[in-house]
């Protein structure tokens, strides 16, 4: 067994196509870091300490780090842009001052008239967007 064991909750649950689901869920991240899928009769081999086959999904990418979150003000003329790409070149562009440290912005946000706001000196309340930002730190 490893040295640090993680705090999780784990979920089996038979879903609409008869198939039985694990799910291993990391309680810091909040990350369903497992999930298997298996026939009835294989999970009941399985209770029963016999090798039986599943299929599963492995995401150990942010396993034991927690996700803190910000929000920012960004200033971003949202004038009319023809190509989808121009715009999304623009918003990166605005966005690449915030994003060290590793924090990543939710781009979806800017532009989004619901997260306009009007308390950034010298714009006005079409300019400038509360953007949400998150990132993954390790926790003490």
């Amino acid at each position: 067994m490893s040295e640090k064991l993680l705090k999780g909750e784990v979920a089996i649950t038979l879903d609409s196509r008869d198939k039985i689901c694990i799910v291993l869920k990391d309680v810091v991240s909040g990350v369903k870091c497992v999930e298997i899928e298996c026939d009835p009769a294989d999970f009941a081999n399985a209770l029963m300490h016999r090798p039986s086959p599943c299929e599963f999904e492995w995401r150990p990418a942010h396993v034991g780090l927690k996700q803190e979150h910000k929000t920012e003000q960004v200033a971003f003329r949202a004038t009319y842009i023809h190509h989808a790409q121009e715009r999304v070149e623009e918003i990166t562009k605005a966005l690449k001052p915030f994003e060290v440290d590793g924090w990543k912005a939710r781009h979806a946000d800017v532009g989004n008239y619901r997260d306009r706001c009007k308390t950034k000196e010298g714009t006005t309340e079409e300019e400038t967007y509360l953007v949400h930002f998150y990132r993954w730190v390790n926790i003490p």
